[in-house]
């Protein structure tokens, strides 16, 4: 059903309906291809084919992202799509669509979703979403759903990677405002995407929302994460690094402490990366490095020591997951470095890695994933947790195990047969074919310890209910004798009213016939 509503979302309401069906088992690459070009006379396919937004907004197959404003009017490329008609009530009462929310059960639809603004009530997506949002996955406990999300959900989140924004919308990058930090931003593809203050920018090959005036603030969501970006506090004799982040209170100052004029102290006061330079030149080499060639006695001379006053700092050093330049190379906790933790490559961004581990003091490029449980690292639709699909051919679930027995999408019921006659009986499994516990769709049967007894078997005179009828040893059972009226109760019965019958009862009571009057009990054969 997921897949038929994010397939549904892509071709437009004109290619839903009688269609859905076919799509739902259109999962191989082949036959997802065939699925969409298909439809394409009930539907304009706006979408790309590398699993990210176009620059319209429009998005592939991998994403399955739609909104309200794709779906009706134009889009950015001034392409005509289908009419709108799936916005959210303008003022919604508790619980709607659009409903200010803290839970999921909040909402009617058991679905509250994060936005720049706070948490709202949400829908699953069936054609399209509303202006401003996109179709996207959604994790409630152990399940998985494509719900309408605030497409611009991670703007202002404060970040220091572009993996934590794509991470909460699609296509999100980590964009640069100076000294103020990083910030996410979102796709668009005119400034008429954006919201007031925010302007449709190029940021690397990707046109994002950023802010023009003002500094950005705290979702709820980025509070409740304590979301966090590095900083610099500026003045005249330089910048000085720090951190700041979401919180109760919203968003923190900078915590960088301010630049100062460099003094012969063995601190770096004006934040440049190096120590006491132009202070003093104390070992007359010519460079003002205010200490001896080795204060601190670790091999290296102190004008070439990004530490000098620290012996466990310098270029031969062992670098450690402490947020120091250990080794003096320019980077701070590059891995592996000791006390580094096992990353896993997540090349489908679906949250699980596989394949080798490399020890990392945190995330880095690929490798953003802590376990190596995703048996698909090719594809968002396969991943642990995501629900089995019948006849896909894919191990949907990561389970080890393909199209498994019971609940899966797209399953029939089955019924077990213990007696191996081809009709089963009590509580059906949900299956994807016949197989493993369940092995007939036919039920009905009376007694699945007996290979003789089912619906439509042969009723015999035995006492058994053979055919399951709730009737046993009816009339014309296999092995009936046939017996005649007898009206005088002289033993003979009328030839012209008989019945072929298991044993005789009050109304053909007689086994012969001959009677030439059946009102005379004195006169018979």
């Amino acid at each position: 059903m997921q897949l038929s509503r994010r397939l549904c979302a892509v071709v437009g309401p004109a290619g839903c309906g009688q269609q859905l069906v076919p799509l739902v088992l259109a999962r191989s690459a082949a036959a997802l291809v065939w699925a969409v070009v298909g439809l394409t006379a009930a539907c304009s396919d706006t979408t790309t084919q590398d699993g990210k937004q176009d620059a319209a907004g429009q998005n592939d197959l991998g994403n399955t992202f739609l909104d309200g404003q794709s779906l009706g009017g134009t889009d950015a490329s001034g392409l005509e799509i289908g009419p709108t008609d799936c916005e959210f009530p303008a003022d919604p009462l508790p619980g709607q669509a659009g409903a200010k929310c803290s839970e999921n059960k909040d909402c009617a639809t058991n679905l509250c979703v994060s936005g720049p603004e706070g948490k709202i009530c949400s829908t699953q997506c069936v054609s399209c979403c509303p202006s401003g949002f996109a179709c996207g996955q959604n994790s409630t406990g152990s399940d998985t759903a494509f719900v309408c999300l605030p497409r611009l959900g991670a703007l202002c989140r404060p970040c220091k990677a572009d993996a934590e924004c794509e991470a909460e919308n699609s296509g999100a990058r980590c964009l640069d405002y100076g000294v103020d930090g990083k910030f996410c931003g979102g796709t668009c593809s005119a400034d008429t995407d954006c919201p007031a203050e925010f302007a449709c920018v190029d940021a690397g090959g990707s046109k994002q929302c950023k802010r023009t005036t003002g500094l950005c603030g705290c979702s709820e969501d980025a509070s409740a994460d304590n979301a966090s970006t590095t900083c610099g506090v500026s003045n005249s004799f330089g910048v000085c690094p720090g951190t700041r982040s979401c919180g109760a209170n919203g968003l923190s100052a900078c915590s960088g402490t301010a630049a100062k004029q460099e003094v012969c102290n063995g601190q770096d006061d004006n934040c440049d990366g190096t120590t006491d330079e132009g202070a003093g030149d104390h070992d007359n080499d010519g460079i003002g490095d205010c200490q001896d060639p080795d204060d601190d006695n670790d091999g290296t001379p102190d004008e070439q020591d990004c530490a000098p006053l620290n012996k466990d700092i310098h270029k031969d050093a062992t670098e450690k997951c402490d947020g120091v330049d250990d080794n003096c190379d320019g980077q701070t906790d590059e891995g592996p470095g000791i006390g580094c933790k096992s990353w896993y490559q997540d090349a489908d961004l679906d949250g699980f890695g596989w394949g080798a581990a490399q020890c990392l003091c945190g995330p880095q490029g690929v490798y953003t994933a802590k376990t190596a449980t995703d048996c698909d690292d090719g594809s968002k639709t396969v991943a642990p947790g995501l629900e089995e699909i019948c006849g896909n051919g894919l191990d949907d679930d990561c389970d080890a195990a393909v199209d498994e027995w019971d609940g899966t999408i797209g399953c029939s019921n089955f019924y077990v047969d213990g007696d191996g006659d081809g009709w089963g009986s009590g509580t059906p499994l949900c299956q994807c074919g016949a197989g493993g516990p369940a092995k007939s769709a036919k039920t009905g049967d009376c007694n699945d310890k007996d290979g003789k007894v089912f619906p439509d078997a042969t009723e015999s005179c035995n006492t058994v209910d053979d055919d399951c009828n709730g009737v046993t040893d009816e009339d014309d059972a296999v092995g009936c004798t046939q017996y005649y009226v007898d009206a005088d109760k002289d033993g003979y019965g009328s030839a012209a009213q008989s019945a072929c019958l298991c044993k005789p009862n009050d109304a053909f009571a007689a086994a012969s016939p001959g009677d030439c009057n059946d009102d005379a009990k004195s006169v018979n054969p």
